[in-house]
């Protein structure tokens, strides 16, 4: 089995070297590293080269002509990966240093396994850590842990998304059905991916903590301080475009998924969520 990381990064200097002496030390280092740079203005590129120099595995390295947004980054650095398994990564974390042979271990283990995520330390900009793990801030509790286990994960993603992507892989064959990744809408590139396996492939997680999450003022998405997308897209306050917008693209994902094989569960779940949202852009807007 090979082992691609796919790492998008941009104007990551602060971090970015941290991330990538944890991806070297690795128990089970990786088959290639594929890194797609969106046209940072930083010295991201030189930190990169030098590293990719010395490191002890092949470090594939795009530059992007100009800034494609973070879906689209790792749209292309999962559109170069090679590997059996991709392993998604953010320029800004620390790996521990098992985590690519517990990926590896997972998959070889369960063949019929499509994705997996794993839990995550919380940690501040200078890798100290939180008391609550990422699965204790999300409250991915026992009784959502269940339904995934049980194959019930789209049940969940359609309410909130589940993964964060820094935590996730995914086998390579699925990049047909992911990519292109949708790039307008609430739907970023982790959920977008969780939402089109989760409706075709079977789904596990590990319990563990893989890496350290780290928490930083310049992070895009800090979540610490975000709640869940059920509870973001249900809020009176969310514009009735945003509803709109997740409805299309869930519209989209259900197009690409039509040649999978859909279940009729699955199609269900899908087409009343789409109902749904464009019932909800509908309803009057409370005034506060």
């Amino acid at each position: 089995m090979k082992l691609s990381i796919a790492l998008a990064t941009y104007n990551g200097t602060v971090y970015l070297k941290e991330q990538l002496e944890s991806i070297a030390a690795q128990t089970r280092p990786p088959d290639e590293l594929v890194i797609s740079d969106d046209h940072s203005t930083d010295d991201t590129t030189r930190l990169i080269e030098e590293f990719a120099a010395h490191a002890g595995f092949p470090v594939r390295f795009s530059v992007n002509e100009s800034n494609l947004g973070t879906a689209k980054n790792f749209e292309k650095a999962i559109s170069l990966c090679r590997g059996d398994v991709i392993v998604l990564s953010d320029q800004d974390d620390v790996w521990h240093s098992d985590k690519l042979e517990s990926v590896e271990r997972i998959f070889a283990a369960k063949p019929q396994l499509s994705l997996v995520f794993s839990n995550a330390e919380l940690v501040d900009e200078s890798l100290r850590r939180y008391d609550e793990t990422l699965f204790d801030l999300v409250q991915f509790n026992e009784q959502k842990q269940r339904l995934v286990k049980s194959g019930r994960a789209l049940d969940l993603q359609l309410r909130e998304n589940l993964v964060l992507g820094c935590t996730v892989a995914f086998r390579s064959d699925l990049k047909e059905l992911i990519l292109p990744i949708s790039g307008d809408g609430p739907l970023v590139h982790d959920g977008w991916i969780m939402l089109l396996v989760a409706a075709v492939g079977e789904i596990d997680f590990i319990q563990r903590p893989l890496l350290k999450y780290r928490q930083h003022p310049a992070q895009q998405c800090r979540v610490a301080e975000t709640s869940t997308w059920h509870d973001i897209m249900t809020s009176p306050k969310i514009d009735r475009d945003s509803r709109v917008r997740q409805a299309q693209q869930i519209d989209e994902a259900f197009e690409r998924l039509a040649a999978y094989g859909l279940s009729q569960d699955k199609e269900r779940l899908l087409r009343e969520q789409i109902v749904h949202l464009h019932e909800r852009a509908h309803l009057p807007v409370p005034e506060f």
